[in-house]
């Protein structure tokens, strides 16, 4: 596969504008497990929070020992007559909701697809520094697209696999591409910034408006 164009939209004006600036930011993948009663709203609304996340049946992924970073892949075929599909747009919007599973507007970061294959190259590199430094065994920097399965598929075939790297087919408008690591042993957090240096200008920073009229040489 081609390295993709990439967005993630993300909390605040200051985070995106000093996106993989001094770290790189990931979470622990069993955050994004969500009781759905908790929740403003129900899944459907947000397709964000997957309950699901990191489980297969009679399995789950130890916690504290994959870390993420979620972004959307971009193909030509997301966009109409040059702009962002409409419709695509609406399934972004429904996934940028807050820990409470309400709707925000926030800023986003695109990655285009001349720059992710760059980017991921010195990336890799400072991840490798950064578990050599703090003495951690693992796998490395990995970067892949989510496959979506039926639940049969999901419960019962995905552990064959890598747990982190697949999702229910409910979620496949997300077109999600996972950059992250997996540990050998746990560590007690949730969160990891890896200090980097400055990996700034392979990013592109857009306000949340953009969204509706965003063209592909934009990202």
């Amino acid at each position: 596969m081609c390295a993709p164009n990439l967005l993630q939209f993300v909390s605040n004006d200051y985070i995106a504008n000093n996106y993989l600036k001094t770290n790189f930011y990931l979470k622990d993948v069993l955050c994004y497990r969500k009781v759905e009663e908790k929740i403003t709203g129900t899944m459907s609304s947000n397709l964000k929070f997957d309950d699901s996340e990191g489980k297969a049946k009679n399995w789950s992924l130890l916690r504290h020992c994959c870390f993420i970073s979620c972004f959307t892949m971009l193909s030509t075929n997301d966009f109409k007559d040059g702009i962002l599909d409409i419709d695509f747009a609406e399934k972004l919007k429904k996934g940028n909701v807050d820990n409470d599973g309400n709707r925000v507007e926030r800023p986003f970061i695109t990655i285009s697809s001349e720059n992710t294959q760059k980017l991921l190259n010195n990336l890799s590199n400072q991840v490798n520094d950064y578990l050599k430094d703090k003495n951690l065994k693992g796998s490395g920097l990995f970067s892949r697209a989510v496959r979506y399965l039926d639940e049969d598929d999901y419960l019962l075939k995905n552990i064959l696999q890598f747990l982190y790297l697949f999702k229910p087919i409910y979620f496949k408008d997300q077109h999600e591409y996972r950059l992250g690591l997996t540990l050998d042993d746990p560590i007690d957090v949730n969160e990891l910034f890896i200090p980097v240096h400055d990996l700034k200008k392979y990013v592109k920073v857009h306000p949340f408006q953009d969204i509706n009229n965003l063209k592909l040489e934009d990202i």
